[in-house]
């Protein structure tokens, strides 16, 4: 399903849908009941029909009305079951110990990331109360009957946990106590536990942490329940208000609800909108917006939305105690992270939360002389810069950017429209602290203290500045562009790595790798590769590679001699790499070992046109095509920033030092580099084959 969503501030009201984190629990406690009852609610969730579903495997049924559904209770009890529980954390946590309580052996598919996320404590405790549990990749099977006693479970651990224990015990044969241990991180939701069982006359002692549970109890739930409106769900819409003039009504929310998500309300007043409730409907409207401090602990799905609304308020927005999220259906803080950098704010990663500034710092570049008409297809350049993107893999730097453009101006309806054509890509996950030092100790290897002999101290340190490989993001707008138009007369680039350390890809190029997740010929070759790579982030250092490039399409005739070489104007644009320390065409410096019946290409005619039998001089010859594929290399050192300590020197002191390197950079930056090497090709092509088209008088 696509929806284009439009820009601007929104307006509006919504009836928000049902509380899904209620209706799990109603559900619950409905299908252990003694007799049928109807629940109210509006709207299903994927992991409310995965709890459906699990209670009609264990015997329950349900029939879908009008309002909502009605649920007749387990009857016989299966000896065995077979459960889905999708990726739905809730369904596998409340049900895992009522499992237990009911003796039934089951086996429990999941999915997605939900194999991964962690069930202990709460596996121990069900262990040593006689459950039996065993997980199989994304199955866990589960035998055993559950036996009354003293449970324990800090209050640091999914609340869902301790509620999966409370649906469970009042079923067993005798009674039992639960404590938790510690601060309760999540006690709201448990409130709202202890209100689904109190509903359903299932009583409970309660004396701090420590509950005391009669077993034997049967659960009667109310012949009719209605499940309140979602806060989770609101708070989107309410952040959407934030952001308007006019403002956002959502109606259908409780304001005495014990949804933890209620805080939202808290939070927008304190991020500065205005904010009124009147009844079960809530209006927000924008203010003066301004960062914040937040603790996650106990409102952590509310995180997301939150992040994005501080990326346009003023100021830093810190979230603090939020390390669960990253044990959720992906890591949240990771990928709200990557959205929050694609949205144009600046973000900072923490172990448990992030830092988020509402205000960019912005590079970027122009690409000038695009003739106007030429269509540009933004999704096939997004995926050309995604090839260059930080943060995807083990090889790369961990900080993660989206790259995404934005045109200010130079192209119109999807066509180059003949002014200069200007982008944006928007740093946003910054540490710039970790150069500070490098002002006065210099990296060895690095421009820093060239530039500071050229600059005198003005230059920005942050990232490497102006001599930063960050500066390839823009030459690949410019240069994916290039490529799209070059494409459409027929001209195509590839490149891929031909060497990385003492690991070489000797497979014949004949074919792109840029789908390729390590874009190698050879997937045993890029196996090595990815071993030199790996050996050297161990050792706390960096190795570096060969690049290699296939222009192919080129006619004979493009370029001039001397200056105007076509090898010249190649090598110019791709020495605007950083870290490149060599290019090569064709045989490149093994020329130097050849004889000249060796190295010299023999014509011959083919199909009408003329062609060299080898390419040992790599397509081009006084500077100008022949017509067979331009190929070159480009070679790179390794990466200056490295973990290991170094020798240097304090330049205000003038004295001997020994520097260690801080922050997030790539072990090798050649795989990352392909797309780079790709689009400075691309740029020197395309001038040298408009400007052939004009000696010609041809329109581009």
């Amino acid at each position: 399903m696509t929806r284009t969503v439009a820009p601007g501030p929104r307006t509006g009201a919504v009836q928000i849908p049902a509380s899904k984190s209620q209706a799990h629990r109603m559900l619950i406690c409905a299908a252990l009941s003694k007799a049928p009852s109807r629940l109210v609610l509006d709207g299903f969730s994927a992991d409310i029909e995965a709890t459906v579903q699990c209670l009609e495997a264990l015997g329950a049924q349900h029939t879908q009305e009008t309002a909502g559904l009605l649920i007749t209770p387990i009857g016989a009890r299966p000896a065995n079951a077979k459960l889905d529980v999708g990726e739905s954390g809730s369904t596998l946590r409340f049900l895992l110990p009522v499992l237990g309580a009911l003796g039934v052996q089951a086996e429990i598919q999941m999915h997605g990331r939900l194999p991964e996320r962690p069930l202990s404590p709460l596996w121990e405790v069900l262990e040593a109360h006689g459950m039996q549990l065993r997980q199989d990749g994304a199955v866990l099977h589960t035998d055993g009957q559950l036996c009354a006693g003293d449970y324990s479970l800090p209050g640091n651990v999914s609340s869902q946990f301790i509620s999966g224990l409370l649906f469970a015990l009042p079923l067993l044969s005798g009674n039992s106590t639960l404590t938790v241990t510690g601060a309760l991180q999540s006690a709201r939701y448990v409130a709202m536990t202890e209100q689904a069982l109190a509903a359903a006359e299932i009583f409970t002692k309660k004396d701090g942490q420590v509950w005391q549970i009669d077993g034997g109890q049967r659960y009667a739930a109310p012949a009719v329940q209605t499940v309140e409106g979602d806060w989770s769900n609101a708070a989107f819409f309410l952040c959407m208000g934030a952001l308007s003039e006019t403002g956002v009504t959502v109606a259908g929310l409780n304001p005495a609800s014990l949804q933890a998500d209620r805080a939202i309300t808290e939070l927008l007043t304190r991020f500065g909108a205005e904010l009124t409730v009147s009844g079960q409907t809530v209006t927000v409207r924008r203010g003066a917006l301004h960062g914040i401090t937040l603790d996650a602990g106990s409102i952590p799905d509310l995180i997301p939305v939150v992040s994005c609304l501080a990326a346009l308020c003023e100021g830093e927005t810190r979230i603090e105690n939020a390390a669960r999220l990253r044990l959720k259906e992906s890591d949240r803080l990771q990928t709200t992270a990557a959205l929050i950098s694609a949205l144009g704010s600046s973000v900072r990663e923490l172990p448990d939360g992030l830092i988020i500034l509402g205000r960019a710092r912005l590079s970027g570049g122009t690409v000038d002389g695009l003739p106007a008409g030429l269509p540009v297809d933004p999704d096939e350049l997004q995926r050309f810069l995604s090839r260059r993107a930080p943060g995807q893999n083990a090889w790369s730097t961990p900080r993660r950017e989206a790259d995404a453009p934005e045109f200010l101006c130079g192209l119109k309806n999807g066509k180059t429209c003949g002014a200069p054509l200007t982008a944006i890509i928007r740093n946003t996950n910054t540490r710039s602290g970790d150069y500070e030092n490098l002002k006065d100790i210099p990296r060895p290897g690095h421009a820093d203290y060239t530039a500071q002999v050229k600059f005198g101290g003005a230059q920005d340190v942050s990232g490497g500045g102006h001599f930063s490989g960050r500066l390839t993001a823009p030459l690949c707008i410019a240069g994916g562009v290039c490529m799209q138009l070059l494409e459409r007369e027929g001209i195509s680039i590839r490149a891929r790595i031909l060497s990385i350390g003492h690991a070489t890809d000797s497979a014949p190029f004949d074919a792109p790798v840029a789908e390729k997740p390590f874009p190698a010929v050879s997937d045993d070759a890029a196996a090595a590769m990815q071993a030199e790579i790996a050996q050297a982030k161990a050792d706390g250092d960096s190795v570096g590679g060969v690049v290699e490039c296939v222009v192919e399409g080129l006619p004979a005739g493009i370029g001039e001699p001397m200056f105007g070489g076509l090898e010249n104007l190649i090598a110019r644009a791709v020495f605007a790499i950083p870290a490149i320390k060599g290019v090569e065409f064709g045989a490149g410096f093994a020329a130097a070992r050849l004889r000249g019946s060796e190295h010299n290409d023999a014509f011959r005619v083919q199909d009408g046109r003329i062609v060299t039998e080898t390419n040992r001089c790599g397509g081009i010859l006084g500077g100008i095509s022949t017509g067979m594929p331009v190929v070159f290399r480009a070679a790179f050192k390794p990466t200056p920033s490295i973990s290991r300590q170094q020798d240097s020197v304090s330049l205000s002191r003038m004295e001997n030092t020994t520097l260690v390197i801080h922050g997030r950079h790539d072990p090798c930056i050649v795989p990352r580099a392909v797309p780079c090497v790709e689009a400075a090709a691309a740029i020197a092509v395309l001038d040298a084959w408009m400007g052939r088209k004009k000696e010609l008088g041809y329109a581009f």
